[in-house]
């Protein structure tokens, strides 16, 4: 039985307004934490300093930018993470797949010693139900690194 290729899938992975809300939980709770413990004044003030400064960078990091994935059976899985430039990668057993989240592990074929491993964290929110379901799928039945 011949092979049967499958459609092109290409996804625009947004930002996540669920997964910002949990990094701002995580950070506040950390500053009650900082304010609620035996340290002297001055040092829970630079503490909760350090972690709005912090939140601050990360919630304004270029990381929220839109990350595009292609995948066909031709070119393999590719990864656009600024503007239009696809990197052909190849994703890594280590890639994590769950109902709320997925953990990308990937390595771009033309990497350097100093571009290795590389992560993309795509929550369910960041794309379509429809598109999660797909990507899902695909993730779980291409062939996987040897």
């Amino acid at each position: 039985m011949a092979h049967k290729l499958q459609p092109l899938l290409h996804l625009e992975v947004k930002p996540s307004s669920r997964f910002k809300h949990a990094k701002i939980a995580v950070h506040f709770l950390a500053i009650t934490a900082t304010l609620s413990n035996a340290l002297p004044m001055w040092q829970q003030a630079m503490l909760s300093m350090a972690l709005l400064g912090h939140l601050y960078l990360t919630l304004n990091s270029s990381s929220d930018s839109t990350i595009k994935i292609k995948h066909s059976d031709i070119a393999d899985w590719e990864v656009a993470t600024s503007g239009d430039e696809y990197t052909t990668v190849q994703i890594l057993p280590s890639t994590v797949i769950t109902t709320l989240l997925i953990i990308v592990h990937y390595k771009p074929l033309n990497a350097t010693a100093r571009h290795g491993v590389q992560t993309v964290l795509i929550p369910f929110d960041a794309l379509s139900e429809k598109d999660f379901r797909h990507l899902v799928i695909r993730l779980k039945t291409s062939p996987s690194p040897k």
